[in-house]
């Protein structure tokens, strides 16, 4: 099951890119993606986030070129990805399986790792003296200038790299209008601290 709410926000006017395959009319793979604006080494670019890769079990073989999910993600991939597509990049977090079952035809491999950062809800002052987690109203007004302010921060200290686009925009769209956020899904908290904006 796949909430209609959040496919409509996930792929809703245009905003996803997806190839599927079809038998007789009916839905057996499906291969998409969600487009992110990125900042390529400080030059303004677009990436593709994949998501939502999954084959009916009833049509899934062994690894080989001429399955289902080699299929779909290819032409996927030569549709959506290059100095010639839409997006520069293509990005995302494939469990182990796909992630081997990907490498082993040669589709993509690991670039880099992703590090989930954890903070205590409350923060003891003899633990860490100036680290602060308050609640954060992203939804408010009064969001937008400390947004832009650690977005410009940010922007600008990862210049030497490959960023996804953190500013004002970009969280509402992720946040405040994911269908989970008026269900109380999302806790938004700013963590700050000495020197912080």
């Amino acid at each position: 099951p796949f909430s209609a709410a959040v496919w409509e926000w996930k792929y809703g006017n245009g905003r996803g890119r997806a190839v599927s395959a079809r038998q007789e009319g009916e839905l057996i793979a499906h291969y998409g993606g969600a487009p992110r604006d990125i900042l390529f080494f400080g030059n303004c670019a677009r990436a593709i986030q994949i998501c939502d890769v999954m084959v009916m079990p009833e049509h899934r073989s062994f690894v080989s070129r001429d399955t289902l999910f080699f299929k779909t993600a290819a032409t996927f991939l030569e549709q959506q990805i290059g100095n010639c597509a839409e997006h520069l990049l293509g990005f995302g977090f494939p469990n182990i399986r796909v992630l081997r079952m990907a490498c082993r035809l040669g589709l993509y491999d690991v670039t880099d790792s992703f590090i989930e950062i954890h903070y205590p809800r409350t923060v003891r002052a003899a633990d860490e003296p100036d680290l602060q987690v308050q609640p954060f109203a992203l939804d408010a007004e009064s969001a937008r200038d400390a947004v832009a302010s650690c977005w410009k921060q940010m922007a600008e200290d990862l210049r030497g790299g490959i960023v996804g686009v953190r500013d004002l925009d970009y969280l509402r769209y992720r946040y405040c209008s994911h269908p989970q956020w008026a269900e109380g899904g999302y806790e938004c908290v700013a963590v700050t601290g000495e020197g912080s904006p």
